[in-house]
């Protein structure tokens, strides 16, 4: 790759410490310009916000996906590093930016060890809900049986890998291991936004980019393949969605005709509710650490965009094409509004499991009480909540971290699945089966 590509995504990370976003649109691509807008001059404040004093930028690297050019640098923040992700066109232009926690050399961590069990076998599959983003995946299968109840596992929220591979940890192959060992057949599969995120980006349609594409119609399409295998009993195919893939479950629920599901670490508030929560925590973070500067600039800002969030649905086509909240696209967010994930449950009457980890630091209590308030009534709920795990459900033990530093340290501790949330899912499957 050509050395001027990474100078140019140097000198845009230059353009955004200044909040120069004249110039760093000028770098961009059409679809790139008309998606950030005016939102690109405040994305620097918002990322000192959340991870501190920049201190400049570390290791660089380069890769080509689908024709494009992806370069990648590591911003080092005093409390957590951050990697820039900048995808370019064939003409140069920039088609892609992301800015997401983690460590070059450490975001990507090694593939789970050691061999699978002997009684279960694994198949390589591709499926596609839409023809011009087919999907890998892997389907786990027990050794002997057949007509076998099925998972479909859905990942949370950013380009996620079928192994939902976050930090050390691999929890969607801890499920389809420990679950097809316990007599199930799993099917885990590449977020679209990780196999396909530049040439998303790159495309005309782009700027009106939303949960269907990059979550529920693939998800509603591993349902239907499933039900097509002939090792799999059709009307017995279950949707298991983690975090984000939770809180979408009853919505992918609409769009393919599912068994029930399995909700782990999901809420039924809506994604901007979490994200204040999420920031005011960071707030709070920091003025334990004396930063009372950060707090009241953390402060003032999520003042703003709840203001802006109570409008979302009132929002035109073009307010929504050329709005931020929270740093996101007000057209993926005013969709997201209008899905009520508790109703749809209450809607469908389809077997629901919810799970939840006590320390989860991204899911709270508040979310584990609305859920029981909101399905009160429902014919087939199960609730089961974990004192000692976290998000990811993990048995997290070390120190208590800021919330901006989960990824480079809760997360970078290997914490698998437990063998109790595998039994308690195994034994809710079979009670359905």
């Amino acid at each position: 790759m050509e050395l001027s590509l990474i100078e140019t995504s140097k000198k845009l990370t230059e353009f955004l410490i200044n909040g120069d976003g004249e110039n760093a649109l000028a770098m961009m691509n059409d679809a790139m310009r008309e998606a950030l807008g005016s939102s690109i001059s405040g994305l620097w404040g918002q990322l000192v916000s959340l991870g501190g004093t920049f201190e400049g930028m570390g290791e660089i690297e380069c890769s080509e996906q689908d024709g494009y050019r992806i370069v990648m640098i590591e911003l080092r923040f005093a409390n957590m590093p951050l990697i820039q992700r900048t995808v370019f066109d064939k003409e140069g232009r920039i088609a892609g930016l992301g800015i997401n926690p983690g460590r070059l050399g450490a975001a990507v961590s090694a593939p789970p060890s050691g061999p699978i069990s002997d009684t279960i076998e694994e198949f390589e599959v591709s499926f596609a809900s839409d023809e011009r983003f087919p999907l890998p995946g892997t389907l786990t299968l027990p050794r002997e049986g057949k007509a076998f109840t099925a998972i479909v596992l859905v990942h949370g929220s950013g380009p996620q890998n079928r192994d939902e591979r976050i930090g050390a940890n691999h929890p969607f192959s801890d499920l389809a291991h420990s679950l097809a060992e316990r007599g199930f057949a799993v099917l885990r599969y590449e977020k679209r936004t990780l196999m396909y995120g530049a040439q998303i980006a790159a495309g005309a349609d782009y700027a009106k980019f939303t949960i269907d594409e990059e979550t529920a119609e693939d998800a509603a399409a591993a349902v239907r393949y499933l039900q097509n295998d002939t090792r799999i009993a059709s009307d017995k195919v279950y949707v298991l969605g983690h975090s984000l893939g939770g809180m979408l479950a009853s919505y992918i629920g609409t769009k393919a005709d599912c068994a029930g599901y399995i909700v782990m670490a999901g809420t039924p508030r809506k994604l901007w509710q979490i994200v204040t929560d999420q920031n005011l925590i960071v707030a709070s973070d920091l003025a334990a650490a004396g930063n009372a500067e950060a707090i009241s600039e953390i402060t003032a800002f999520v003042e703003a965009e709840s203001k802006k969030a109570a409008s979302l649905t009132g929002l035109s086509d073009d307010q929504a094409l050329n709005c931020t909240l929270f740093g996101m696209p007000a057209w993926y967010l005013r969709q997201l509004e209008t899905i009520d994930t508790a109703a749809l449950h209450m809607a469908d009457g389809r077997p629901v499991l919810l799970l939840w980890g006590e320390k989860d630091r991204q899911v709270y209590e508040t979310d584990w009480k609305l859920w029981k308030e909101r399905l009160s009534g429902h014919p087939d709920v199960i609730f089961k909540s974990y004192p000692r795990l976290n998000h990811l459900f993990g048995d997290y033990t070390g120190d208590p971290v800021p919330l901006t530093r989960l990824v480079s340290e809760e997360y970078a501790a290997q914490t698998p699945i437990p063998e109790e949330v595998m039994d308690d899912i195994a034994a809710w499957l079979r009670a359905h089966a």
